[in-house]
């Protein structure tokens, strides 16, 4: 079970949980923002990308326009930034 959980979470970017059981609850501890600058400069983000995704970190959406706001890119560019985070996985939801 642990290895399952451990692996799930290496495939959606996440470091692997800490387990606890030693305790009566068995405890699983998670210790990283996925959304952090660091979490998404290791998984290959533009500075860009990453940017946009703090400025809008806890919305459930970025969409074009927004993402021309905050960066100051050409639509064009923001259209090429967001659907490389589609293609990548990155879910704000």
């Amino acid at each position: 079970m642990y290895d399952l959980l451990a692996a799930a979470c290496r495939e959606q970017g996440l470091p692997a949980p800490a387990f606890d059981s030693r305790d009566d609850p068995f405890s699983v501890t998670f210790e990283q923002d996925p959304f952090s600058a660091p979490r998404l400069r290791e998984r290959g983000l533009s500075e860009r990308q990453v940017t946009a995704i703090a400025a809008m970190h806890g919305r459930e959406t970025i969409t074009n326009r927004d993402d021309r706001e905050v960066i100051g890119v050409t639509d064009r560019t923001a259209l090429r930034d967001l659907s490389d985070l589609v293609t990548r996985g990155v879910s704000f939801a």
